[in-house]
């Protein structure tokens, strides 16, 4: 939390003394979103194995409030809580690539979701296939022999 709070300050610091002291107000609140968003990406990456992992755990855990939170990432054209499930999926995608004989509940538990029909629809609406198809596909591919 230190370090977030920290790099965000250093990160409006330095802008002001860009801008000089008069500074474009707007471009120093889209540096502050745009360190928010980092920030809050850096926290998710860390926390996404949490399961009560939710918008106020990542807001304070950036070092600032929902409101600002839900600003810097709809100024990427985002959402917190859309980010952290691609993150999860892409966790859980590469876990799966890794280890594709993997039980899928204990996948999904330790990717951050908190149950498997939940995982389950999630990765199917994003990816167009269920886990276990997907599974099955990567265990029906030939390994490359070293």
């Amino acid at each position: 939390l230190l370090q977030t709070t920290r790099a965000l300050a250093l990160l409006a610091l330095r802008n002001l003394g860009r801008h000089g002291q008069g500074g474009d107000a707007a471009d120093l609140h889209e540096d502050l979103n745009r360190g928010r968003h980092a920030a809050a990406l850096r926290f998710m990456a860390e926390q996404a194995h949490r399961h009560d992992l939710d918008v106020a755990a990542i807001a304070g855990g950036t070092g600032c409030s929902r409101t600002r939170l839900y600003e810097a990432f709809a100024a990427q054209g985002a959402t917190v809580m859309g980010a952290l499930r691609e993150m999860r999926l892409q966790r859980a995608k590469g876990l799966m690539a890794h280890s594709p004989h993997t039980h899928l509940g204990a996948m999904a538990w330790r990717c951050g979701f908190a149950d498997q029909s939940g995982f389950s629809k999630a990765f199917r609406a994003r990816f167009g296939w269920s886990p276990s198809q997907w599974q099955q596909q990567l265990r029906a591919e030939p390994k490359d022999e070293a």
